[in-house]
């Protein structure tokens, strides 16, 4: 698939994630924008985000790489402590107490104008049902490095009618 110019949406979106994983992880932190979606097999976390009144609004999907890369540099947890669990595909539970936090915060990445309230929902780790994995025309896809641990992947998705990511 060839990925056209970027829209106005999705080069807002870039530049939220990349300000999100800085402030999060350290101004080396890098990401980059991708066109391939997370594979069910390769999807190691699920968030999902509701508005004030419950309805589903958004979801993130995360590889192994990003859900341990991004729990571990949280609390400073050595890379060297991952490196298993993400060749197992699996989150130790510091891990994932650590990422719940992460998505958490990520939140803000679905900030819109009309101050519509925002809240993380659920975490879904290691979904069992692959099939199960939310899918949306409305997908913006990283490829997200923290400084010393692997790289991993994120998916942002709108759920909603209508409502550009």
């Amino acid at each position: 698939m060839k990925a056209g110019p970027m829209s106005a949406i999705a080069l807002s979106r870039s530049i939220q994630v990349r300000e999100f994983a800085t402030l999060l992880f350290g101004g080396d932190t890098t990401v980059k924008e991708l066109t391939a979606d997370i594979l069910p097999a390769d999807a190691g976390a699920m968030a999902f985000f509701t508005n004030l009144d419950g309805q589903l609004r958004h979801a993130i999907v995360c590889d192994y790489g990003f859900a341990n890369s991004a729990g571990a540099a949280l609390s400073l947890i050595t890379p060297a402590f991952i490196a298993q669990p993400i060749k197992r595909r699996q989150i130790e539970d510091n891990i994932a107490d650590n990422l719940r936090e992460v998505l958490n915060i990520a939140v803000n990445l679905f900030a819109t104008s009309d101050g519509e309230g925002l809240r993380l929902d659920s975490v879904v780790l290691q979904p069992r049902d692959q099939t199960a994995l939310p899918t949306s025309t409305a997908r913006h896809r990283f490829e997200v490095a923290i400084p010393r641990y692997p790289a991993g992947r994120i998916d942002l998705l709108d759920l909603s009618t209508g409502v550009p990511v």
